[in-house]
């Protein structure tokens, strides 16, 4: 039998924002990784743009400015992906645009190192 933490990530994965959503009240601890290494919940779901699924992350008590064991934040993975409507919602919940990674760049620094200039744009607002 899958655990919730994989069916989870097996759902954000192929995009099943539902099938994942249906999974959060199952994960335990969404402020922790399984094992090191692996991204926590929302770090997951916003490198893959799942807004919806950030969202509801949000609303059980994901904790919007959590490193990741890299010192990666759930902003830092949707602005270096592109994600410009996750970036927002990560913002408007409160998403400190101005904390660093472990190579000192911030999510914006991240967005234009990709070629992602509208959510660059939207971070050089903050």
């Amino acid at each position: 039998m899958q655990s919730a933490r994989g069916a989870f990530a097996e759902a954000v994965h192929a995009g099943d924002d539902a099938g994942a959503i249906a999974a959060i009240p199952r994960l335990g601890d969404l402020n922790r990784a399984d094992h090191p290494g692996a991204p926590f919940p929302l770090l997951e779901a916003a490198y893959r743009g799942r807004t919806r699924v950030v969202g509801a992350l949000l609303d059980a008590g994901a904790n919007v400015n959590q490193w990741s064991r890299l010192h990666w934040t759930a902003l830092m993975a949707a602005a270096w992906e592109g994600h410009a409507e996750t970036v927002k919602l990560l913002l408007s919940r409160g998403a400190n645009a101005g904390l660093k990674n472990g190579d000192g760049k911030t999510a914006r620094d991240l967005a234009v190192e990709e070629g992602h200039g509208a959510v660059a744009e939207l971070l050089s607002k903050r």
